[in-house]
């Protein structure tokens, strides 16, 4: 009977760390969920507590390496775990450049020059910067994932590449140490910035400006590796477009023949 009440006791949890019909519970998902609540904690203190940003900023960043452990772990891969690992990325990153914005918006005097320039024209190039940054990296990884979909098929990994992308595309999605340098890089640079528009004393900014210097050259490397893949991705959309013109004039030309 004890023996009994333990297996029946051990049931759920045994599966809850499988395989399962139930994909929306799956742990990878769960942790992507949670993810998805730090970082909106995290925007929620942008403008007034860089220290309860930083902290649940970087804990919705670090479930962004536990996520893919759990999946690879418990065979718990998804389609809907792949689009929503990308896609909190994405938002997560975004939310963050917003942030970055709205503190440069608050600090920047209403008249006079900022760096050698006057404010207006500064807050001008900032906006255009921030935003084509945050366009680059939308349309790049949106565009990459659906040429691997349309490529490969449901279920197909856009971290997956080919001979036909680039050589630096497929050292970013094979490397993982490579893309993670670069993708904490991203992260790291736009932290510092933020920490930079809150009035600290002289060693903590030294500190801020010596992170930004050493985020530099992943940071640009993911600029890079992102034109790159929409620019891939835009070829293999291209070279899709045609075989499947192609494959209708085909079919055109069998009905008529017959």
């Amino acid at each position: 009977m004890a023996s009994d009440t333990r297996h029946g006791a051990d049931a759920p949890k045994l599966w809850f760390f499988r395989r399962h019909s139930h994909v929306h519970l799956f742990v990878p998902n769960l942790i992507g969920y949670a993810r998805i609540l730090c970082a909106l904690g995290a925007f929620s203190f942008g403008m007034t507590s860089p220290g309860y940003m930083i902290a649940l900023y970087f804990l919705s960043f670090a479930c962004d390496e536990l996520d893919g452990r759990f999946a690879r772990m418990l065979g718990q891969q998804s389609t809907l775990g792949a689009v929503l690992d990308m896609v909190t990325d994405r938002v997560a990153t975004s939310g963050l450049v917003t942030v970055l914005f709205g503190r440069i918006a608050a600090v920047l005097p209403q008249h006079g020059n900022v760096m050698g320039i006057s404010v207006d024209y500064f807050r001008v190039v900032v906006t255009v910067v921030l935003i084509g940054l945050v366009f680059l990296d939308v349309f790049s990884h949106w565009f990459h994932m659906y040429a691997s979909l349309a490529q490969k098929g449901l279920g197909s990994s856009h971290k997956d590449t080919s001979k036909k992308d680039t050589w630096l595309l497929r050292m970013y999605y094979k490397h993982r140490i490579f893309m993670g340098y670069c993708c904490v890089s991203v992260e790291v640079m736009y932290l510092a910035l933020y920490l930079l528009t809150f009035e600290t004393g002289e060693p903590l900014l030294q500190w801020q400006y010596g992170l930004v210097i050493a985020a530099a050259p992943g940071f640009l490397l993911k600029q890079v590796a992102n034109t790159v893949q929409l620019r891939d991705a835009s070829k293999h959309l291209i070279e899709l477009d045609g075989v499947s013109q192609q494959r209708r004039r085909t079919r055109s030309s069998s009905r008529q023949m017959k």
